[in-house]
């Protein structure tokens, strides 16, 4: 009677403590809702470029340039993905490609968005093929 008395103790005590360790992760687990390609959270940078998608937002061209020399493939992915759906076209950009051809390609990006845009925005402005860009740091 005293073992089944311990285990049924014992059992309390453990689930009670699977409770609270849940509970907690939960609290510490709960996804940002920041959003933005400038945030530090790479979920929201992700959940900038599915805002840009979805909205074919071209005034974020240039942020999603950015995106491309990113050290997160998934960020690399979407951005590109973004990037043909709004303008059509991929630049030849390969988010699994070599760091050499990535550069070349968003060198390439770069030199399109400068001739359309003047370049006078973000990182896209300046730097040979695919320097100048900040994302590549996150």
């Amino acid at each position: 009677m005293h073992v089944l008395r311990g285990c049924a103790l014992r059992l309390r005590v453990v689930w009670a403590g699977a409770v609270l360790c849940a509970g907690l992760a939960s609290g510490c687990a709960s996804p940002s809702d920041a959003v933005g390609f400038e945030e530090k959270d790479p979920g929201a940078r992700l959940r900038a470029v599915q805002d840009a998608a979805e909205t074919n937002d071209r005034t974020k061209i240039d942020e999603l340039i950015e995106l491309l020399a990113s050290d997160d493939p998934a960020e690399r992915l979407l951005a590109i993905r973004t990037l043909e759906r709004i303008t059509g076209e991929t630049r030849g950009f390969e988010h699994s490609g070599t760091l050499a051809d990535r550069r070349e390609a968003i060198g390439r990006w770069a030199a399109w968005y400068r001739a359309e845009h003047g370049g006078v925005n973000g990182g896209v402005n300046g730097g040979a093929a695919g320097e100048g860009f900040g994302a590549e740091n996150r």
